[in-house]
């Protein structure tokens, strides 16, 4: 790589242009129940009255973001950005229209210094190309840029539990989901607890959190520019046990039984389609027969069921919409699960679910929680997909962490 890329520019003094958000966009209500008027609870979400949004049951009430807001994070402008709305470039209009992932507006985050930490081998090598794009986009701004490259799995992890985060303004992860998830595994682990928002440049073969932002496919100059404009959105991760595996943190998804996630390892050749195909053809052989206990904020139900899925944002995997209605600041997490089902019907099933469309199914069973313990009934554990990765066995607990990290994206 080139050597100026990893110099330390001096600090350069930049009015950074604060875009105001644009619009209010209401808090979907619960999607799997449209006979309740049950909402997803959070503390800082008041009732009120707005326009319908295709996502929203029309039926029911809505709720927007709050009038006041509480402290920001030290690293948080305080103040609200004045006057007229204005558009950036870089923010499209697909953009602007995805602040609906989350029930409240963004914070400004003020962008001079960046740690940023690049996985170079993501998206089959797109990691480092992306590097010595993004660079000059940052200094040329004023920023003061320090690179971080990885060599090994685990890498990233280790070096945001580590390393000096006072002088920076935002950790930027330039690589996948498995990238981001890596990152705040080891930021919300520092015996110091210091927590500084983490910006997403996606390249990697799996772009969920990005995609639900409408930031999956953008250039690296335009993610670029959003960091820059330093618009931060504080949300949830979910805290996960599994087994032997304790205090892993989500950002994305986990299901079970995930048996099949491990073959489809040998499968990278294809990017996230893998997780797919390899669903498909665990079914074909039976593996999604189980018989659990599961308990979801004191509800314990006892079934058999072929797949169990939780969800914190809305896409996974090869863009399958596992939870189109869900937010990202709500402090509750999505789950639906299957009974058993033939081969065939298991198939139309899962095809629902890539679609999104699985949400108006009386077979899938839904609910939205904050604590969930599953527990097989069976002779042996089975594997846990946390984010793309197997790491553990149940028995499985899951419980939300609300406002547990900040966002640029």
């Amino acid at each position: 790589f080139s050597a100026n890329v990893l110099l330390r520019m001096p600090y350069v003094v930049s009015n950074l242009e604060e875009v105001p958000r644009t619009g209010t966009d209401p808090l979907p209500t619960n999607p799997w129940d449209p006979q309740s008027a049950r909402q997803p609870q959070h503390p800082h979400l008041q009732p009120t009255s707005l326009p319908y949004h295709p996502l929203h049951n029309p039926n029911q009430g809505h709720m927007s973001p709050p009038s006041t807001s509480t402290s920001p994070p030290r690293h948080v402008a305080h103040e609200t950005p004045k006057g007229p709305p204005q558009c950036h470039p870089a923010l499209t209009p697909k953009y602007l229209a995805s602040v609906g992932v989350c029930a409240r507006p963004p914070k400004v985050t003020h962008i001079r210094h960046i740690y940023l930490m690049v996985n170079p081998f993501s998206g089959k090598g797109k990691g480092a190309m992306t590097m010595e794009v993004v660079v000059p986009i940052f200094q040329q701004a004023g920023v003061v840029v320090t690179v971080f490259q990885t060599k090994a799995a685990g890498d990233m992890a280790k070096q945001a539990h580590t390393v000096n985060l006072s002088a920076y303004d935002c950790l930027c992860v330039l690589g996948g989901d498995g990238s981001i998830h890596e990152c705040l595994n080891g930021m919300l682990s520092r015996p110091d607890r210091l927590r500084i928002p983490v910006a997403v440049i996606p390249c990697g073969t799996g772009n969920s959190l990005a995609t639900d932002f409408g930031a999956g496919k953008l250039t690296p100059q335009a993610s670029a520019q959003n960091i820059l404009h330093g618009r931060t959105f504080q949300v949830d991760c979910a805290n996960v046990s599994c087994g032997t595996v304790q205090g892993i943190k989500s950002i994305n998804m986990i299901n079970w039984p995930a048996n099949y996630a491990k073959k489809a390892e040998k499968m990278r050749w294809m990017g996230p389609a893998r997780y797919n195909v390899s669903a498909a053809l665990a079914g074909l052989t039976g593996e999604f027969k189980q018989h659990v206990v599961m308990d979801i904020d004191g509800e314990v139900i006892e079934t058999p069921v072929s797949i169990i899925h939780i969800q914190n944002n809305r896409v996974c995997g090869d863009g399958m919409r596992a939870s189109p209605r869900a937010l990202l600041d709500d402090g509750l997490l999505d789950v639906f699960w299957l009974p058993v089902l033939s081969r065939f019907k298991l198939a139309l099933a899962l095809q629902k679910v890539q679609k999104g469309t699985h949400v108006t199914d009386s077979i899938f069973s839904f609910r939205r929680f904050k604590r969930m313990t599953i527990r097989s009934l069976g002779s042996k554990p089975h594997a846990v997909n946390v984010d793309g990765e197997v790491l553990g066995t149940d028995p499985l607990t899951v419980q939300v962490l609300p406002d547990s990290w900040d966002l640029i994206i």
